[in-house]
């Protein structure tokens, strides 16, 4: 039986955590778009940009990094509780620093902004060790488990405290900053007991070299922050080339968009491990028959919801509030870029999973830079559909080299 069926079988699990963390945070999104208005829901969208990208930076790669080095431990448990410990003392530190640095950061800006930057700084540690569990958890193939702590836990806390908050009279971007900051410390502690129970308490064991863990962590903190960087990169030079009511227009069209991640995400969490260990084995056959049935499940499953997307572009954008009706055009603009992500994605995978990590950092560095450069030079006239169109471009671009590269170094055909 191919190695693509009991991998992939794995999606279940993480697609019903999916559907769970999509559906809170359509509510979320609603809720916080109604209730703040185009422009405090741009400024709260700036805060939650900035988390977002410390929180990839936070665990300086520990969180992918062990599901390569649970590949290549195989069944020496003792190693690999020795990679978890050190993982761990990483994480701490890197959260410490990507929190002076927000905390900072806010100081500087001042106003509701910096107000949301502090609150960001002081949820950066607990954020580092949420990521940080969830990796174990699907580097151990506990998929249930990661969807539990992280697609059900984190987005319904954070609905609850924002409803609290709103039904308080809290109607501030800092305020809902700190009800997404405090759901990220109930997650980051359900995610630690459910680490604890899977790999037992009170076990003693040598911890791996910090050097050992940070050559391979490090690309892929860098990795990582660079993709967070391509997915906010529109949010934050939209705040700097247009106004915060336009970030808040666009934010809700890209929250709808959001929804062809589904498939997307639950594939991607089942794929990670999976290629690791087929390439780490050395099973070219193998590693076709599962890229091929990521690509395939991939396109059945992104087709469909960006499809609806499409049709009923607006009235769904009608839900938020009449001024958030423009966003119709750059919203099928965003569903077309998503499909292109869905066909990129499976094939990029290949490099960090077989330990390319040099080449993966420079691609997404070269992805960042061309996003970057196709925003500046369509959303001064453009606006958030220049945004949109900026991402359609850069994710068509990266999935054709992901190709290419597939084919090159992997000989792993995108066709059957």
């Amino acid at each position: 039986m191919s190695a693509a069926a009991p991998t992939l079988h794995g999606v279940r699990p993480a697609f019903a955590g999916a559907v769970v963390d999509r559906a809170v945070r359509f509510v979320l999104a609603w809720l916080l778009a109604r209730a703040l208005g185009p422009e405090s829901y741009g400024t709260l969208a700036i805060a939650l940009a900035a988390l977002g990208l410390a929180s990839a930076l936070a665990p300086l790669g520990t969180d992918v990094a062990v599901v390569y080095l649970c590949a290549q431990a195989g069944e020496d448990r003792a190693a690999w509780h020795g990679v978890v410990r050190t993982s761990v003392q990483i994480a701490t530190a890197g959260g410490l620093a990507v929190a002076a640095g927000l905390a900072a950061w806010g100081v500087i800006v001042g106003g509701e902004l910096g107000r949301c930057l502090l609150v960001a700084g002081a949820a950066a540690l607990p954020w580092s060790w949420l990521l940080l569990g969830v990796g174990v958890l699907r580097a151990r193939g506990a998929l249930a488990a990661q969807a539990v702590s992280f697609q059900v836990v984190l987005p319904v806390v954070s609905l609850g405290l924002s409803a609290t908050a709103a039904g308080l009279g809290l109607l501030t971007p800092s305020a809902m900053m700190a009800a997404t900051g405090a759901a990220g410390v109930v997650a980051a502690g359900v995610a630690a007991l459910q680490v604890s129970q899977l790999e037992g308490i009170g076990v003693v064991v040598r911890p791996t070299p910090w050097r050992t863990v940070l050559a391979v962590s490090l690309p892929q903190a860098v990795e990582t922050t660079l993709f967070r960087l391509l997915g906010w990169t529109d949010v934050l030079l939209l705040g700097l080339l247009a106004s915060r009511a336009e970030v808040g227009q666009y934010k809700v069209a890209f929250s709808l968009a959001a929804a062809c991640q589904l498939p997307m995400g639950a594939l991607t969490t089942a794929l990670n491990p999976g290629l690791a260990r087929l390439l780490a084995h050395g099973e070219p056959a193998e590693v076709q028959a599962l890229v091929w049935a990521a690509l395939r499940g991939m396109a059945l499953g992104v087709a469909p919801v960006g499809l609806g997307l499409v049709l009923f572009a607006a009235p769904l954008l009608g839900l938020f509030g009449e001024s958030y009706r423009a966003g119709v055009v750059p919203l099928c603009v965003l569903v077309a870029a998503q499909l292109a992500s869905a066909l990129a994605i499976p094939v990029l995978r290949l490099l960090p999973m077989s330990g390319r990590f040099g080449l993966n950092v420079a691609e997404h560095a070269v992805a960042v830079a061309l996003n970057a450069t196709a925003m500046v030079l369509l959303v001064p006239r453009y606006g958030a559909l220049g945004a949109a169109a900026a991402l359609l471009v850069t994710w068509s671009t990266w999935a054709v080299v992901g190709v290419v590269q597939a084919r090159l170094l992997f000989g792993v055909r995108v066709r059957a």
